[in-house]
């Protein structure tokens, strides 16, 4: 049954964010990328497969944005990471094997896991998409709105599901 749940996560939110969210463009500065919640929210597996699955997340998306790798490269890095930080984060490993979310690791964990995960995803699609550091000032902008709007969806979701 968490397996079928992982895999219709992955889904729904490939199939949100390709649909709805790659389509809000506040004035060039807004790009929530909420699909980085089925990275976020996976069940603690071997290093090898939750780079393999962020791998496919990353690609499916750069097919559907025509970004060459940009959204691979950022979620690969951040599935390499994850694992690091859940142990610096979460006491007992054991809480994590089914699931990532605020019942199983509790709120202040949870968000700050997301943020801290959400803002080197963006920093790294952001900085990759530019290849400049030219207009600094702008892409600190996009990077700020979009993490900020992302967490507001991820979090939002995350804290008020079962209510």
């Amino acid at each position: 049954m968490n397996i079928a749940k992982n895999i219709l996560r992955f889904v729904v939110l490939l199939i949100l964010q390709v649909l709805l969210f790659n389509h809000l463009n506040g004035w060039g500065l807004c790009h929530p990328y909420i699909y980085i919640m089925a990275l976020i929210c996976m069940p603690l597996l071997p290093r090898w497969a939750d780079m393999l699955i962020a791998f496919a997340l990353g690609f499916v998306m750069d097919m559907f944005c025509s970004s060459l790798g940009i959204h691979t490269a950022a979620c690969v890095l951040i599935a390499y990471l994850r694992p690091l930080l859940l142990a610096k984060m979460v006491q007992d490993p054991e809480r994590v094997m089914q699931d990532v979310s605020v019942d199983t690791v509790g709120l202040s964990q949870f968000v700050r896991l997301t943020v801290a995960l959400c803002l080197l995803h963006h920093g790294v699609v952001f900085l990759m998409d530019a290849c400049t550091l030219s207009h600094f000032w702008i892409l600190l902008l996009r990077w700020i709105i979009s993490c900020a709007v992302t967490l507001f969806v991820i979090l939002g979701y995350s804290t008020f599901r079962k209510a």
